[in-house]
């Protein structure tokens, strides 16, 4: 009895620690975000905008740090002045470091004055004035009336705040710290079945953290083999020709080789594939064209013709390289492929382990694991809870980005026409072709898992569904019902203004729905990473599969991922 009490005691203490580092990494994780979007929003005012175009001079002068300090009165302003700068959690001052490259000081001193210190690290004379001017110029523009009386300014930080506040509230409403262990265990045995379909979206999103980890892994497996090195070794041209999309396609036939092509190609879970297409910045294409002739077909997004000529080359390269029979009797290229399959297979059951949606019966196990299974089985419960307001509370958030944009604010607050007509049902169509766009045209309507499309249809309360349709084109539906019919036109013209405007093509550095798209996404990724380093291991069950798969497979697939994605994720912004 004593010895289950101290192991309850250490499993409680165990819990308590995990969840405190779990939820300080998610709440740092929510910080960082912000402040990348708090950025962006900022460089999407015009006021901002305006100081931004002013192109950096070319250095001069002496080699110095640079310092610069100003006063202003607190009394007079609608707003305070210091938290007006300071901004939510402190992301609009860190925002305007980061985008003047100086650190500035904040200092309230007598006669409700408060002095500004505007600091610069050595630089030529000319670029730190530069940057002392511009920091000031932005701190103006920042404490400034706006003519047309919105205070877009405002508008940005409360929005950050009450993101912020929402999702630490989350997190730690949904997996608090001090959970209280209960003797019954009726309700805790298995997660409800109302919350199935949060459990199918929890694991998807888990399946895909797993993916991209062993997609980095996968990738420095075949990286050590010196027949890729020499690929990668080769630098890349320097742009020249015009800008045009890429095409490659060769015929390889199936019966000269020894071994299934296409299997080899894709590899195990699709990930060869995925590792080349990563690496070469193209999309890989293989069609039997006869029982035994595979056709393999590249593609690469429009660039300079030297780049895009090189990116399928670099892409044949590879398959030619992975295509080659081996001298002798020993594959390489195999056994990395089936190591890596292993791995991936053993790395499902841990995740499994870890996150169990169904226990066993606590009449099936003993008194260790009794508490060690209730404790999974409320870890379980407060994740998917987490899970579904983190769902929630991100598609909200989404929204607000999108709208801070001015003309999908023209959009929203275009006025509602004078009701009339039938209430029924009505529907419109248009057609969008790829080949218009320098991006993913259906990934840019649909937005990072969903929210983009969901954005608008809660919006402008409709229904959007597309299909892609012959010759690289896409066909869009919008439908509203049960409303007159002024109404019901107003709204599926609503709703094609805000997905002409998120297709309208704007130069690389002014792509404001890009960069909230790709914030949001990371931000969503990480969120989920997180989750899944910190599932609790407290089963013993997974302790057994541990041991299981050191004793099964090679030492050098058992270590952990050493690798960081930060790589592949920096070759995939490249490509």
């Amino acid at each position: 009895m004593t010895s289950l009490s101290e192991l309850s005691s250490t499993v409680k203490q165990g819990n308590k620690d995990f969840t405190e580092r779990f939820i300080m990494q998610l709440i740092i994780n929510v910080e960082e975000h912000i402040l990348l979007h708090h950025v962006n929003k900022l460089l999407a005012l015009s006021m901002f905008q305006n100081i931004f175009q002013i192109p950096t001079p070319e250095p001069s002068g002496q080699i110095k740090k640079g310092f610069a300090e100003t006063c202003y009165s607190t009394t007079g302003w609608p707003y305070n002045l210091g938290s007006r700068i300071i901004g939510p959690r402190g992301c609009t001052i860190k925002a305007i470091q980061i985008l003047c490259g100086c650190s500035i000081q904040l200092n309230f001193i007598e006669n409700n004055l408060l002095k500004i210190q505007i600091l610069v690290e050595p630089d030529y004379e000319n670029i730190v004035k530069f940057k002392i001017w511009r920091a000031f110029q932005l701190i103006y523009c920042l404490l400034r009336t706006d003519p047309s009386g919105k205070d877009m300014v405002k508008t940005i930080q409360f929005d950050d705040f009450k993101f912020y506040e929402s999702q630490v509230e989350i997190i730690k409403n949904c997996f608090t710290i001090q959970q209280r262990y209960h003797s019954d265990t009726s309700g805790v045995s298995a997660v409800s079945s109302n919350d199935y379909s949060v459990d199918k979206r929890f694991s998807l999103e888990m399946l895909k953290v797993l993916g991209k980890q062993m997609l980095t892994y996968h990738m420095n497996n075949l990286l050590v083999l010196p027949m890729f090195q020499k690929i990668f070794c080769i630098p890349e041209p320097a742009p020249i020709g015009t800008v045009k999309a890429g095409y490659g396609k060769r015929i390889y036939p199936a019966l000269n080789y020894p071994f299934n092509i296409a299997s080899r190609i894709i590899g195990p879970r699709g990930l060869t594939i995925k590792v080349f297409q990563k690496l070469c910045g193209c999309r890989i294409q293989l069609r039997w064209k006869e029982i035994n002739v595979l056709q393999i077909t590249v593609f690469t997004k429009r660039n300079f013709e030297s780049t895009v000529n090189f990116k399928v080359w670099r892409a044949f390269q590879c398959i030619n390289r992975l295509l080659e029979i081996p001298p002798t009797e020993e594959d390489v290229v195999k056994a990395i492929q089936f190591n890596d399959l292993k791995f991936y297979k053993s790395q499902h059951k841990l995740l499994k382990a870890r996150f169990p949606i169904h226990y066993r019966r606590h009449s099936d196990l003993d008194s260790v694991n009794v508490l060690l299974s209730k404790q999974n089985s409320a870890t379980t419960q407060n994740v998917l809870n987490m899970f579904t307001k983190l769902e929630e509370n991100m598609l909200l958030y989404h929204m607000k980005n999108l709208l801070s944009l001015p003309m999908l604010q023209n959009i929203l607050y275009a006025p509602h026409p004078r009701r009339s007509g039938e209430i029924k049902e009505a529907s419109a169509i248009k057609i969008y072709s790829a080949l218009h766009y320098p991006f993913d045209v259906a990934g840019r309507i649909i937005g990072p898992h969903g929210l983009t499309v969901k954005a608008i249809e809660k919006t402008c309360e409709c229904r959007i569904h597309l299909k892609y349709e012959k010759e690289n084109t896409w066909k869009v539906t919008v439908l509203a019902e049960n409303d007159v019919d002024s109404i019901l036109k107003f709204k599926i013209w609503k709703s094609f203004q805000c997905i002409d405007y998120l297709l309208k093509v704007y130069p690389y550095d002014e792509d404001f729905v890009g960069a909230i798209q790709y914030a949001d996404s990371r931000f969503w990724e990480r969120q989920m990473e997180i989750i899944y380093n910190s599932l609790p291991a407290h089963d013993s069950h997974e302790l057994l599969l541990n041991e299981h798969d050191v004793k099964s497979l090679p030492q050098s697939e058992c270590c952990p991922f050493v690798a960081s994605s930060k790589n592949a994720d920096a070759l995939e912004e490249q490509a």
